[in-house]
């Protein structure tokens, strides 16, 4: 007698499980009436419990030792069932069968369809990973985000932008807040260093080697935006490094915005603003132009820490260097160097240099100066407006300047006080004057007037003045006159010199001839 199959078949009607030796099937069920399919070698029947089969996790799973061909698992860090199919684990609520992957060496799981595209809000993806927003979302709703290990954010993305947060301490990673570049390329390497941004940090490098890629190092824009795009707001070559904004510079996120964490675009510290209307470089330059939003002004270049951090709404304006029109609100200045333009109530002024033109309240000046020594204290001033230049040191042109005149010009002289250059060596051609006196004695000086009323421009004094007609001179000595483009005449007076001196010359002979007539007809009256 079988002991072992009566022992068995004693259990299985004990727990409920009938065996039917006819039918060579087993039966596990609560209700006695049922009998097994006749198709199947277990039958699994009721009407108020369910089955559960093998529960494990990933890795488990991956570690059984020469899983059998359909092998069935419900895996519980996925929590779906998964069955191996002779090659690879496959997950059952897949809408195919090999929809989703475990590496059986890792456990990683992976999308096994090359052509599948995987839709998150949509049922129509058209890249390997589609998230479309809900309809009516809004627009800074975070699309996708990475958070730390205390849920804040570290990448967000948005309809409308991506944001990258870096934290409010010190960084010593590698590449904090974003770096994107060359593989392995440092912060610390200064030569192949592109933009930078700190701290810590905003970081954008280019491959050593020429790219051809359509938008290599990294790219945020408009839809369809190429880098030869008329309204490129940032591009930095080859190839490439490109930002551009949203049609409307007023977009809540548009482009990219990193920052510490909760840093809204309207907070100060700001390290660059630029938009289609103003380009703002340093902390808190141009810093009351954004806050005065919607009404600032435009077509502003501040650059430097707090340049131009009070012009509320000029436009037009260039400040270059740290303090550079700090306190200034006027419009169509040209600040450059480091405080030039600074507590400045100006406009329409041309600052050049460490200070120049501090305190000035004027409209059209020139300074260009290191300091804040004023009108009198800078080596150029100038007004555009009553067209005058001063020059507050002794000058030199086409050589160096004497320090006893105010003008040494090296060259031809035009006034008193300038030297002429005069050595041999430099000249050809050479020829003894040959007229002087009679050339002398049809010159017609006159006394006269200028005519400051019609050409107040010229500059003119009211003193009376003795000279030539430069068209009557011309007659006689052509070499002393010039005509400029215009037709208007200048005297060369300098030149006079040399006709003067032969002249004399001329005079003295005449007067030596005399005198020897005299001596003469002296002699013969004093024989008789």
């Amino acid at each position: 007698m079988n002991y072992t199959k009566i022992l068995l078949i004693g259990l299985f009607l004990w727990a409920g499980v009938y065996y039917s030796p006819a039918q060579n099937n087993i039966t596990i069920t609560d209700d006695v009436s049922h009998n097994a399919d006749a198709s199947a070698m277990l039958d699994v029947f009721s009407i108020s419990k369910g089955m559960l089969v093998p529960r494990m996790t990933t890795t488990q799973m991956v570690t059984i030792s020469n899983p059998a061909t359909g092998l069935l698992v419900f895996n519980t860090s996925i929590n779906s069932f998964w069955f191996f199919n002779g090659l690879i684990w496959v997950d059952l609520s897949g809408d195919t069968e090999s929809l989703w992957g475990v590496n059986s060496t890792t456990g990683d799981v992976y999308l096994t369809d090359l052509e599948t595209n995987i839709g998150i809000g949509t049922d129509t993806p058209l890249s390997k990973l589609a998230l479309v927003a809900n309809t009516g979302a809004d627009p800074d709703e975070p699309l996708f985000e990475i958070l730390d290990e205390f849920g804040k954010p570290i990448f967000s993305v948005t309809s409308e932008g991506v944001r990258i947060y870096v934290k409010d301490v010190d960084s010593k990673g590698a590449s904090g807040g974003f770096a994107v570049g060359r593989y392995g390329t440092a912060k610390g390497v200064p030569d192949t260093t592109f933009f930078m941004v700190t701290p810590d940090s905003t970081r954008v490098y280019l491959k050593e080697q020429i790219g051809k890629g359509a938008s290599g190092g990294f790219a945020v824009g408009r839809y369809g935006t190429a880098k030869g795009d008329a309204n490129t707001i940032f591009y930095t070559g080859t190839d490439s490094t490109r930002v551009y904004t949203g049609l409307s510079s007023k977009d809540a996120s548009g482009g990219f915005a990193v920052g510490r964490y909760g840093t809204a675009k309207e907070a100060g510290d700001r390290y660059m603003h630029i938009t289609e209307d103003n380009c703002f470089i340093g902390i808190d330059a141009g810093l009351n132009n954004i806050a005065n939003f919607p009404l600032e002004g435009v077509n502003n270049v501040f650059i430097g820490n707090e340049a131009g951090m009070d012009n509320i709404d000029g436009s037009a304006n260039v400040y270059l260097g740290n303090w550079a029109g700090h306190y200034n609100d006027g419009n169509f200045n040209v600040f450059l160097g480091n405080g030039a333009g600074a507590n400045s109530n100006t406009k329409s002024s041309v600052f050049i240099g460490y200070n120049a033109g501090y305190d000035e309240t004027g409209d059209y000046k020139l300074y260009i100066e290191t300091s804040n020594a004023g009108q009198d204290g800078a080596l150029i001033y100038g007004d555009f407006v009553s067209d005058i230049l001063q020059l507050n040191a002794a000058t030199g042109i086409g050589g160096p300047p004497d320090l006893e005149y105010a003008l040494t010009v090296h060259g031809n002289a035009i006034a008193f006080g300038i030297w002429d250059v005069s050595d041999k060596k430099w000249k050809k051609n050479i020829n003894t004057l040959n007229y002087g006196l009679d050339i002398v004695t049809q010159l017609q000086p006159v006394t006269y007037n200028w005519r400051t009323d019609e050409y107040p421009k010229m500059n003119f004094t009211e003193d009376r003045q003795i000279g030539f007609i430069a068209q009557e001179l011309e007659l006689i000595i052509p070499e002393l006159v010039k005509t400029d483009t215009k037709g208007n005449k200048a005297v060369s007076y300098s030149k006079f010199t040399p006709i003067l001196v032969k002249a004399i010359q001329e005079q003295q002979k005449q007067i030596e001839e005399l005198n020897k007539k005299i001596d003469e007809l002296l002699k013969l009256i004093e024989d008789k």
